[in-house]
């Protein structure tokens, strides 16, 4: 929100929030439908890297020069896509690890356990969806 303001833009007219049922690819078709009900997005910012799959080749919409497309995960196949996605890329492993050992001390109740916030760095992996 912060950089649409920077932008002099309001955050209620120019961004639209969509849920989904589930993240899939035909979700994300879906929700395309609904927002072909209202103006024209120019960017889609998907909440993961599969529903970002959803059926804009199939619309006539060429990626990126008709829509920049990003999504959430970076999975492997992303950087093989054609045109290759833009993605945020989480530390899986890190996130992994950081689950297990958190869940194994509160499953021992370990003596001085106490619940805890682990903030960790994403990256952003720009390629051919976003480009101008």
């Amino acid at each position: 929100m912060k950089v649409v303001r920077t932008a002099g833009l309001d955050p209620d007219e120019v961004i639209i929030e969509l849920t989904l049922p589930a993240l899939t690819p035909s979700e994300g078709e879906a929700a395309l439908e609904r927002l072909s009900l209202r103006k024209g997005p120019t960017a889609l910012f998907c909440v993961n890297d599969t529903v970002a799959l959803g059926g804009l080749e199939r619309r006539g919409i060429t990626v990126p020069h008709d829509m920049a497309v990003m999504g959430y995960d970076d999975v492997e196949f992303a950087a093989l896509l054609s045109p290759s996605l833009t993605a945020v890329r989480q530390p899986k492993h890190q996130l992994g690890q950081a689950a297990a050992e958190l869940l194994l001390t509160d499953a021992r109740g370990d003596a001085g356990h106490w619940h805890q916030e682990i903030v960790f760095q994403p990256e952003l992996m720009v390629r051919a969806s976003t480009s101008a």
